[in-house]
């Protein structure tokens, strides 16, 4: 299989989500937090160079909270760290966890 195919058949993944309308910049940063295993909204927004309120609104768009939009992915979670409690931490959920196993065995 051809890397483009491969490409294709892991974006195709995101479509198994209810009232999938993944965005690609969503579809990167859900990527990024799994391959590192959590990260901060300042590591997002360093990362993909975005507003700290881009950043926000991305990760909310792919959480249970959805508040900017009418559906929730559930597939990231946001924890306030215990080390510093005026940051938060952005982990995938159990949910997240099994499409992101699914896409990164794709690219094998």
């Amino acid at each position: 299989m051809t890397t483009s195919s491969n490409l294709r058949n892991q974006l195709k993944a995101f479509g198994t989500l209810d009232h999938a309308s993944v965005m690609v910049h969503h579809m990167e940063i859900f990527l990024f937090i799994g391959e590192k295993g959590r990260a901060t909204y300042a590591d997002i927004e360093q990362e993909f160079h975005l507003s700290n309120a881009a950043a926000s609104r991305s990760v909310n768009a792919m959480s249970s909270h959805a508040r900017h939009r009418k559906i929730a992915f559930d597939l990231m979670r946001i924890d306030r760290d215990p080390g510093e409690g005026r940051r938060y931490l952005v982990r995938l959920t159990t949910k997240g966890q099994k499409l992101y196993e699914v896409i990164t065995r794709m690219g094998q």
